[in-house]
């Protein structure tokens, strides 16, 4: 029977061709199975793919400078929206207040068009079936004298004759304590929008 000399140990029993010197000793012994590859390691994309993805990114960045989108434009479309609320906020222009807070939001958007109409037929319904309401007016138009020539320019000629001249009589003759400067101003305003029909009248 051989014995391994003590200076020259024999062969690893887990590697027969190194010797037990040159060999780590490693958690797990002979059985120990080697780490596992990761699942992406040896994965590779192939080459059409990534070419792929660069024609995809050219060709959208391509659109996207073709049809550049400028501030104003964004302006225009969001005006456009902010109008169209506008118009259909017709049943709740029921106060002076909630008429005022509609100036403020959307005031550009009632010069012309489908929402001045609005905004004419709100403030003549105030002043004919809500005449008792008027000193509101009044306060609001002490701290915002704009809005009260505002309110002013929507009597026009695309409102009913009858209306007009209900409130016209209203402020000569009932006109509310303290809003006889505005009842003045009502009057003066249904004098002039009368002589522009006449002018206009062949």
């Amino acid at each position: 029977m051989k014995y391994a000399h003590p200076r020259h140990p024999g062969p690893h029993p887990c590697h027969p061709g190194k010797s037990r010197d040159l060999v780590t000793k490693k958690r797990g012994g002979c059985n120990r199975r080697p780490a596992r590859p990761s699942h992406f390691a040896d994965r590779k994309i192939p080459a059409f793919a990534g070419m792929t993805i660069r024609v995809i990114f050219v060709f959208i960045l391509s659109m996207v400078m073709a049809y550049p989108v400028s501030a104003n434009e964004k302006w225009s479309r969001g005006k456009q929206e902010d109008c169209y609320t506008a118009e259909v906020l017709t049943d709740y222009l029921d106060s002076w207040n909630n008429l005022h807070l509609a100036y403020k939001q959307f005031g550009d958007c009632y010069r012309d068009g489908g929402p001045a109409e609005v905004m004419s037929e709100a403030t003549i319904r105030l002043f004919a079936d809500h005449w008792h309401e008027l000193p509101a007016l009044e306060k609001l138009a002490d701290r915002d004298s704009l809005f009260l020539q505002f309110v002013l320019s929507h009597i026009d000629k695309t409102l009913n004759e009858d209306d007009i001249d209900k409130v016209d009589k209203l402020s000569k003759n009932s006109c509310p304590i303290h809003t006889h400067g505005i009842c003045a101003q009502i009057s003066d305003r249904i004098l002039k929008l009368d002589q522009e029909i006449k002018k206009e009248t062949p």
